[in-house]
């Protein structure tokens, strides 16, 4: 009699563990991208929905451009510039006042330079509480429903990304503050440091 032998193939630990991961990922990457794809839907029909109404809807009866300043430098001067070619019905600059001293300095320098013409409203925030501060300048801006605010914040824009990790970021909280009101909006005006400054001119 022979004996017959049969030979089990050896399969390594290693082995059977791939195989249930891959039994466990590929399920879990389509119930992901299941959801990414439902996601994008939802944001696409919100977007969608109601986008001609409001693009021809009137146009407020006012426009005030408010533009925020923490020093006078040149990224206040490259935003006070654009604010002019916006031409709205007022424009006026803002400092929030958390630094009394500061804001002495400020409005001294205003006057010095001859820019009375543009008006620098100081706003007293002894709490520090910045976003707050603005929240409640472009609400009473606001409060006759008939006026659309534009905010102008100057940026700074760093050459390097571990330039911007040592500068506050206070201007993201405002603009995630103020853009919640109807009829108000955020733009940033960016000053590239390190470049040569054409956008500024005498």
């Amino acid at each position: 009699m022979v004996d017959v032998i049969i030979a089990h193939q050896f399969k390594p630990p290693g082995a059977i563990l791939g195989a249930w991961v891959v039994i466990l990922l590929v399920p879990a990457m389509v119930m992901v991208l299941v959801r990414l794809n439902r996601q994008y839907e939802a944001e696409s029909a919100e977007l969608e929905e109601g986008a001609r109404a409001a693009a021809e809807a009137p146009i407020l009866r006012r426009h005030v451009v408010l533009v925020l300043l923490e020093d006078l430098d040149l990224s206040a001067a490259r935003a006070i510039q654009y604010a002019r070619t916006l031409a709205p019905d007022e424009l006026r600059a803002v400092h929030v006042a958390d630094h009394l001293e500061h804001a002495e300095e400020l409005a001294e320098e205003w006057r010095r330079l001859g820019l009375s013409r543009l008006p620098l409203e100081l706003v007293d925030c002894p709490d520090r509480r910045i976003s707050r501060a603005v929240l409640d300048v472009v609400a009473e801006a606001l409060a006759d429903g008939q006026t659309e605010v534009t905010v102008l914040v100057p940026r700074v824009e760093y050459r390097r990304a571990w330039h911007r990790l040592l500068h506050d970021r206070t201007s993201d909280g405002i603009a995630r503050a103020v853009s919640r009101l109807p009829h108000a909006n955020v733009t940033f005006v960016p000053y590239h440091l390190g470049e040569r400054p054409t956008g500024v001119h005498q």
